[in-house]
């Protein structure tokens, strides 16, 4: 077998009984490259290196529907606790421009963005039912108010933190409210309208030689790995449960691999209900390791989605926060250029939770477990235990056993090592003037929506439903549409 399998999985216990917890506190976990304890956890430490905080606090303040489960005022408390960790002022925060019309069809077909612009509630009795089949609109993917306008926000923070990326400005550059990699060039799917992950990457792809897409979102990226299929400019790599497709999308089984010129540029990891902690950790290092050194990334894209944790409303996996964030800490230590992007992630207390704690994780900065009044507007909303950790093992036990995990790891390594290496591609150099001028487009960004940086150390208005958030074991959504709306703390 490869040895990267046997040093690691051999570690495991038969019936996955994880280690873990011993180990959540220890220094080596931490990051503290003094300790090499457990391989799972051990990296070197670096330099601090460059952060840019892409947000637009509307970008919240939409709604989807009292009965759906994506909810955007995840993104207003994830800003919130950012700032009451003030962990903005270790970033250069940027308020992004929407992204316009043309940047969205660089990807999107014409006629779906036309298409989008136009509907609304109140006119979309005047489109056809073909119009909403073509385009995949259903209860899922609904028409709610203020649609384009959402999508225009978010897609415009991830293409405007890939030039940043680009500019070499900034080493790291995060949108939390990106990572929707389900939209496809004509359709919108699995909550996802239009793909900003796409649209981020080709931007890179005009810059860098080869960009690594990494997932971690408990869903299949299928919209990402579907536009690249063909090339080996990007590589996608997914962590997903798959449960032999009858779990959304239903894509991402082990054998989907890219064809043509893509063919081995597409590994996938489909994964059973109730992945824990140390079973993950270990596989996500085997395998993205690999696929570093034989890949040679110029850029990386993160999508980091919240729904692979435990007790997530939509998800299986029993992945604690720390577990979730030591993926993010792997990723940073290599020093490439990396793009953070959001994703899924249904129970929003743990959503903010898990990415204000990955933002610290990119910042270099340890921040308090315990949560209070002074560190967010919205402290009732993480009871009982008001910690930035609380327990997520979920009711579903690991059924992924050792053997399965190291059949897979073997599977798709075998995949890595069928490429040829690398792929040389004439690059044109990054034009002097983008990095000549990166003050300037900082200057640009910061200026199209007001002061970033002021935006930035105030709490900002939301509307949201204060009775659809996750509430224990007795989670609902209510249908009235009572709004709150908190001060704005000057």
């Amino acid at each position: 077998g490869d040895p990267i399998v046997k040093g690691q999985f051999n570690k495991l216990s038969d019936n996955n009984t994880s280690k873990f917890g011993s180990m959540m506190h220890s220094p080596t976990f931490l990051g503290d490259s003094r300790s090499n304890s457990h391989r799972a956890y051990s990296y070197n430490l670096r330099s601090r290196q460059r952060v840019a905080y892409f947000h637009n606090k509307d970008v919240g303040a939409f709604h989807f529907g009292p009965q759906h489960p994506m909810k955007p005022e995840r993104l207003t408390l994830t800003n919130d606790l950012i700032i009451g960790y003030r962990l903005h002022e270790k970033m250069d925060v940027f308020c992004p421009p929407r992204a316009t019309d043309e940047e969205l069809m660089e990807f999107h077909q014409s006629s779906y963005i036309n298409f989008l612009k136009k509907v609304t509630p109140e006119n979309a009795k005047q489109f056809s039912a073909e119009d909403f089949n073509r385009y995949n609109i259903n209860e899922d993917c609904p028409i709610f108010s203020g649609l384009y306008d959402y999508c225009q926000l978010y897609a415009g923070a991830s293409v405007a933190a890939a030039e940043r990326l680009a500019s070499g400005a900034s080493d790291i550059c995060i949108n939390w409210s990106g990572g929707l990699h389900h939209a496809k060039q004509f359709e919108a799917s699995g909550f996802c309208f239009v793909n900003d992950i796409v649209l981020a990457i080709q931007h890179l792809l005009r810059y860098y030689p080869r960009v690594l897409y990494i997932d971690i979102d408990i869903h299949h990226g299928d919209g990402v790995q579907e536009a690249f299929y063909l090339t080996d400019r990007v590589m996608t790599v997914s962590f997903h449960k798959y449960d032999n497709g009858n779990y959304f999308p239903g894509t991402g089984d082990f054998d989907e691999i890219g064809t043509g010129p893509g063919k081995y540029f597409s590994l996938n990891v489909p994964l059973k209900d109730g992945m824990d902690d140390e079973s993950y950790i270990i596989l996500f290092k085997d395998i993205i390791t690999a696929v570093r050194d034989r890949y040679q990334p110029s850029a990386i894209v993160l999508q980091s989605g919240a729904d692979s944790l435990g007790k997530d409303k939509l998800g299986g996996f029993n992945l604690s926060i720390k577990a979730h964030g030591e993926c993010v800490r792997y990723i940073k230590s290599w020093q490439i250029p990396l793009l953070v992007l959001g994703g899924g992630g249904y129970t929003v207390q743990n959503v903010a939770r898990c990415w204000a704690y990955e933002t610290s994780i990119l910042v270099d900065t340890e921040v308090p477990e315990e949560l209070s009044p002074e560190r967010t507007n919205f402290y009732a909303l993480f009871g009982p235990d008001y910690s930035l950790h609380p327990p997520l093992v979920g009711k579903v036990e690991n059924q992924n056993t050792r053997s399965d995990l190291q059949k897979l790891a073997q599977q798709v390594l075998e995949h890595l090592k069928a490429l040829e290496g690398a792929p040389s591609v004439q690059m044109q150099e990054i034009p002097s003037e983008m990095t000549k001028d990166a003050k300037n487009k900082d200057e640009e960004l910061a200026d199209s929506r007001g002061d970033a940086n002021a935006d930035y150390r105030y709490r900002r208005r939301l509307i949201w439903h204060d009775n659809e958030y996750f509430d224990g074991e007795n989670d609902y959504d209510k249908d009235d549409d009572k709004q709150m709306m908190d001060e704005e703390i000057s």
